[in-house]
């Protein structure tokens, strides 16, 4: 995994954790708020290979 990917992974999980807004993970990986939400149903779905 590079390290762009472990980086979304861990906004994806702050996000997913109830820590982030969708805004503030879209706005923080620079990011549209519809491409965080389809990152976001792929972590659930797949886990840790959706971000790659």
């Amino acid at each position: 995994m590079r390290q762009e990917e472990a980086r979304r992974l861990t906004v994806i999980s702050k996000l997913i954790d109830g820590h982030l807004s969708v805004a503030q993970a879209a706005e923080y990986l620079q990011l549209s708020i519809r491409q965080v939400l389809r990152i976001k149903k792929r972590v659930l779905e797949e886990g840790e290979a959706g971000v790659i």
